[in-house]
């Protein structure tokens, strides 16, 4: 019969692995899903303050060629004031040149009134040149911030590339965090597999246990039937030997009336002595082998029990209480009729310690089985919840993965839209060419006409010097009315536009500072996240590799408590074996010394005395007889 003793510190392990895997599902588990969750919005959030950047960048492109357009049709105003203005000194050198022959003296007027304008026409020309120094030292001021400006923006745009990289790269770890995450999962589901299948080893080692009792029950049962039957022969047994005792007396007085068949039966009983004594001695040496072996066999039963738990200390001192009864029921058997009573008695208390024991085993069996099946209970509700939390967690962690897909696909929704504004700013590049070759082609017409319009000018002016100076001077008037009047407009549309694109620069530029700073607060943030995040799969890690060692060292200790179940189980085994062999040794020998004893007894009464011997002889014989019967009973 083999018992399994439940492992104290099996149970305690188990119980310990269990609140780690409760406390690594409810404590690690749920922030580390809300942290992927908070980055994922986090990313988002960049990714569409970055797509608004973007396109600000392009309206901000946008200006700049509208500001490069406008630079190029005020570039090509001032170069046609300045030809204008050498074409009118050209025209005055060479009227001066005409009029010179005719008019050789200050006294002139003409000459007077010509120098009066040369004067006139040189002052205007200054004034001219400084308007055209203010506005191109306002226009290499303008050029200037520009550039700056489109300096900044290009390291903005480029701190923005780093960050939409690094943004991707903290994408990545967190996909591989998730991966990491996903196999604890698996390795945590792995060992809650294991543990239903410990849990049901355990469950048919119960059942196999119920059975042992079962049958354990029943062989007591069938003890208690042996020991009624026993009680029932040795019953038997006293009354028989009571009725030996009579007849004894009976013949003891027919021997004392018997004379010569007395001297007989003497003789026959010497000779019946002598065999006894053969028989005796062989019995005493039967019974020094028996007491050598059976001392061996006490021996290794006390090294083998010696490791034994405390259970089994009661049965082996009852096996040797047997043993010693035994021993001395073989050693005094022969001498007293009276000791078979003592031993019977010995041999009831000793079968009903036995069954005491052996109830008390079964007791101790049962709450025991009581014990475990409580604790399979409790461990299979806590499977229970722990399967529940572990469906909790695959839930959300497909939550994860499906947020993760979405990411992904606005990441690619993201990247397609980047190359749709790409394309569409090289359109708008490509018609800002064309525009620009158009306006080209417009300066270049009106510069044509313009020398048409100059050559026909010079023409009539030659025609109207000939005719008359004072059309001339008409002409010179209303010509320097028309370039200062167009030299204003000029003036003020630049000076609306340097405000214009003032205001938009300041707006430009406040915008570029805000989103310049809310970058960098949204840097910082991800940053602490994405540390705190690494710091809580560090420690997940550490205790993944925690709860894999634990899980290897349950897993020896559990095959260590097997093996000494095993061990306990096979010496168990074998000192029942032991114990069923002695005990039908032992009932052998009391059959054989029973057997023996009624021989002897049948020997001492077989032959019946002779009643009609003489009354002489018996009165002669009384003496002989009486020391016969003093020799047999001290032998």
């Amino acid at each position: 019969m083999s018992i399994v003793i439940p492992n104290p510190d099996l149970q305690q392990e188990n119980a310990r692995l269990l609140k780690k895997i409760q406390y690594y599902e409810q404590d690690l588990m749920g922030p580390a899903a809300i942290k992927l969750e908070d980055l994922a919005d986090k990313l988002i959030q960049k990714e569409n303050e970055i797509s608004n950047l973007k396109t600000k960048l392009n309206g901000v492109s946008q200006e700049l060629q509208t500001l490069k357009e406008d630079r190029s049709v005020e570039e090509e105003a001032t170069r046609s004031a300045k030809m204008y203005s050498t074409l009118l000194e050209k025209m005055l050198d060479e009227e001066r040149a005409s009029y010179a022959p005719k008019c050789s003296g200050d006294s002139c007027p003409a000459v007077r009134e010509f120098k009066a304008e040369l004067e006139n026409a040189q002052q205007e020309k200054k004034e001219l040149e400084e308007m055209m120094e203010e506005f191109r030292c306002m226009w290499s001021k303008d050029t200037s911030d520009f550039q700056q400006t489109m300096t900044t923006v290009k390291e903005e745009g480029a701190k923005l590339q780093l960050e939409i990289s690094r943004f991707q790269h903290l994408y990545q770890e967190a996909q591989d965090s998730i991966s990491k995450f996903s196999d604890a999962i698996l390795v945590e589901e792995q060992a809650r597999r294991e543990a239903e299948a410990r849990s049901s080893e355990l469950e048919n080692q119960i059942e196999i246990l119920s059975i042992k009792i079962e049958k354990q029950e029943d062989e007591l049962q069938v003890l208690s039937e042996k020991n009624a039957d026993i009680e029932d022969q040795l019953s038997e047994q006293e009354y028989q030997l009571k009725c030996q005792d009579e007849e004894l007396a009976e013949a003891l007085d027919k021997l004392l009336k018997s004379g010569e068949k007395a001297v007989q039966q003497a003789e026959k009983m010497k000779m019946g002595d002598l065999a006894h004594a053969v028989e005796l001695s062989e019995l005493t040496e039967q019974l020094e082998t028996a007491k050598k072996e059976s001392n061996e066999q006490i021996r290794k039963l006390r090294n083998e029990a010696a490791k034994l738990a405390h259970d089994h200390s009661v049965h082996k001192n009852a096996t040797a209480i047997q043993i010693q009864m035994i021993k001395s029921e073989s050693n005094l058997h022969y001498e007293k009729y009276v000791k078979f009573e003592n031993e019977a008695l010995k041999l009831q208390k000793s079968l009903e310690e036995s069954k005491q024991n052996s109830e008390t085993e079964a007791v101790k069996f049962t709450t025991t089985i009581h014990s475990l099946e409580s604790e399979l209970c409790a461990t299979k509700s806590r499977l229970e919840a722990v399967t529940c939390d572990f469906m909790n967690l695959t839930a959300v962690q497909q939550e994860v993965f499906e947020d993760s897909l979405k990411l992904k696909e606005d990441i690619e929704t993201l990247k397609e839209d980047i190359k749709y504004l790409s394309k569409k700013n090289e359109c708008t590049m490509a018609e800002n060419e064309q525009l620009r070759e158009k306006l080209n082609g417009t300066v270049r017409d009106y510069v044509a006409e313009r020398e048409k319009l100059e050559q026909k000018q010079e023409e009539a002016i030659f025609k109207m010097q000939q005719v008359h100076s004072k059309q001339i001077e008409e002409v010179k008037h209303n010509n320097m009315l028309a370039i200062n009047q167009e030299m204003i407009k000029a003036q003020m549309a630049l000076d609306s536009t340097k405000k214009k694109y003032a205001v938009e620069y300041e707006a430009i530029k406040t915008k570029l500072v805000h989103s310049v700073s809310e970058s960098d607060r949204l840097k910082k943030e991800s940053e602490a996240k994405i540390a705190s995040l690494c710091r809580n799969v560090s420690t997940l890690e550490s205790k993944n590799a925690s709860l894999l060692a634990e899980c290897a060292q349950l897993k020896t200790s559990q095959s260590q408590a097997n093996a000494t179940l095993a061990k306990l189980n096979s010496q168990i085994d074998y000192l029942e074996e032991e114990a069923i062999m002695q005990k039908e040794c032992h009932e052998k020998e009391i059959q054989d010394i029973k057997e023996a004893h009624r021989i002897i007894l049948d020997n001492m009464g077989v032959e019946e005395l002779d009643e009609e011997a003489h009354e002489d002889v018996e009165a002669i014989e009384v003496k002989n007889d009486s020391a016969q019967w003093e020799f047999v009973d001290e032998e």
